[in-house]
């Protein structure tokens, strides 16, 4: 404040960095004093840092320039902090979704996924249930949430995140740790075991794709009181296309859903990477078939099944992704020679779509992308829990073994 002062800086200067160099030094020095010793969030970019640092200078510059002290200084600082600091409070983040049938509430890792809740009262005994302690919820509170946002908490079944991080960093939080993590292996083992109930009902949703939508509300746990969080109402609601139950949890869990997760979620080697990657394009893929977008979904099936196995430029993909899935998916020489064949046919339709143009795609060939998608990473990722954390030459090692004992 006293070089701002020294100088003459004036409050256009400030927002567009047009200082003198001595100012620039005390600057950078108050920058990295800041993030060592105000508990700032780690995360936190320069951007909104000084977003925070300029609306402060010129919404009241005399204040903090006129006749600089240490009590002023410190004011300042706390401004900051309270804006930016590291949060610590638990809090939960509620994601209303869509196309997903929840018969009662169950816990996977973090996450909490309900049915939709009848009442405030009733919310709160789901929460208390798994250890989630709340202040108590007004009554009307949800038909007020319901009013301001769009989103009917009685309705729709709820995917809920606790959470300590600051709320600007809940949509990046939620990406990765459930978008990108947890729901495209949900979607593995819906469609590696599927339910004898009926499917979601069908919806016709004007949304993106899933691991771009972030819409919600935020419960904070001390005071009961919720907010708006995320992308506007029109941004679209997530659809994850799965049925749950506490049996249906249990049955994923005996084939391996923890262990899988874990690994999934932990693993840094090579084949850790190309199945990440596979599980997302799987996630489009179900996305798309869910909007209708069939050539879409196609082609991300088929990529998705591309990145395990393409091993290098001078391996012809066609042969080597028809042969490895067959292997990993089928016990016998007959389930291998027709698996191939048919997977050769889905890469030549793959071909003709993205090469030739070709917009005709008839249903069975959907459905057996998907399926033998859904297959070998499934196989994959059971195969791989057991490895640890290697590289992707422990899959073709594999491959190599079956095929030639």
């Amino acid at each position: 404040m006293k070089g701002i002062a020294e100088h003459h800086v004036s409050p256009q200067q400030l927002s567009t960095s047009d200082v003198p160099e001595a100012v620039e030094k005390l600057f950078n020095a108050f920058v990295r004093t800041a993030y060592r010793n105000r508990e700032l969030e780690e995360r936190v970019d320069g951007i909104s840092f000084w977003g925070v640092v300029d609306w402060l200078f010129v919404s009241s510059y005399d204040r903090w320039v006129a006749a600089p002290n240490r009590p002023i200084a410190t004011e300042f600082l706390q401004i900051i902090s309270a804006n930016l600091r590291r949060e610590t409070k638990l809090k939960l983040l509620i994601v209303p979704v869509r196309r997903t049938r929840i018969e009662a509430a169950v816990r996977i890792g973090r996450f909490l996924i309900a049915p939709p809740q009848e009442t405030e009262e009733k919310f709160l005994e789901t929460l208390k249930a798994f250890g989630f302690n709340s202040a108590k919820i007004r009554d009307g509170l949800f038909e007020h949430m319901k009013v301001t946002t769009g989103h009917n908490l009685t309705h729709r079944p709820l995917v809920i995140m606790p959470t300590e991080r600051d709320q600007y960093l809940l949509k990046e939080e939620f990406l990765d740790t459930f978008t990108k993590g947890l729901l495209p292996l949900l979607r593995i083992f819906h469609a590696q075991f599927p339910s004898d109930g009926p499917s979601p009902s069908l919806e016709v949703l004007n949304t993106l794709m899933s691991d771009r939508i972030f819409s919600g509300v935020l419960l904070h746990l001390e005071s009961g009181e919720m907010m708006r969080e995320g992308l506007e109402r029109t941004g679209g609601e997530l659809a994850l296309d799965i049925i749950l139950s506490p049996d249906r949890l249990k049955e994923f869990r005996s084939h391996g859903l923890d262990e899988i997760s874990a690994w999934s979620f932990e693993s840094h080697g090579k084949l850790a990477g190309r199945t990440r990657n596979a599980l997302s394009f799987f996630s489009r893929a179900r996305d798309a078939e869910i909007q209708k977008d069939r050539l879409q979904a196609f082609i991300s099936s088929m990529i998705a099944l591309e990145s395990p196995f393409s091993r290098d430029s001078k391996t012809p993909l066609r042969a080597t992704l028809a042969d490895s899935v067959a292997l990993l998916i089928e016990s016998t020489v007959e389930g291998r020679v027709a698996a191939s064949k048919r997977l050769k046919r889905l890469y030549d339709r793959r071909s003709e779509i993205v090469h030739a143009g070709n917009e005709t795609l008839p249903d069975a060939d959907l459905r057996d992308s998907l399926r033998f998608c859904a297959r070998s990473i499934f196989e994959t990722l059971t195969l791989a829990t057991s490895w640890g954390d290697c590289s992707d030459e422990a899959l073709f090692e594999e491959l190599d073994r079956r095929k030639f004992s």
